[in-house]
């Protein structure tokens, strides 16, 4: 009976410690893992603002823009402009991308409009995105030859 019991307690200390060794094992790790934003391994917010522009053609065109100062993944998107929209791409190793699309520019004017871009660890990019202006329309009349004069454009024929 005493030998049953020895051996109980061998296999019970046995198991004790394979559970302590694995346990172990598992907390180590890689200490040079790139961290990822995650509830169980949150980036620490740093909150720097950055400055980023893109300049698009009149036509209306699409871009991707990548922000590179930013390396968590994108929190929020405030767009206020109604000829722009701002769509967050695949986030993939490296830095988060937008894709910028803009409407056809028919005003002669430039025009542009900040988009905010909020990351999870507090930084934020202000992306400045300007649209260049539209080409003038001529009207197709050669008005260069026109000379002014005190005397009418046309004239009566006599009888």
């Amino acid at each position: 009976m005493e030998i049953r019991v020895k051996e109980r307690r061998n296999i019970i200390f046995s198991l004790l410690f394979m559970a302590a060794a694995m346990m172990t094992l598992a907390a180590c790790g890689p200490d040079d893992e790139k961290k990822e934003d995650s509830p169980l391994n949150p980036v620490t917010p740093t909150g720097q603002t950055y400055q980023q522009s893109v300049t698009l053609d009149a036509h209306g065109s699409q871009q991707t823009v990548t922000l590179t100062d930013l390396k968590s993944k994108i929190d929020d998107v405030a767009n206020s402009a109604d000829w722009l929209t701002v769509l967050i791409s695949t986030y993939s190793s490296g830095s988060p991308s937008l894709v910028v699309s803009a409407k056809e520019n028919t005003d002669t004017k430039t025009r542009s409009c900040t988009v905010t871009v909020t990351a999870k660890s507090g930084d934020t990019v202000l992306l400045t995105v300007e649209q260049e202006a539209a080409e003038e329309q001529k009207t197709g009349i050669d008005d260069s030859h026109d000379i002014p004069t005190d005397k009418p454009a046309y004239s009566r024929i006599a009888k």
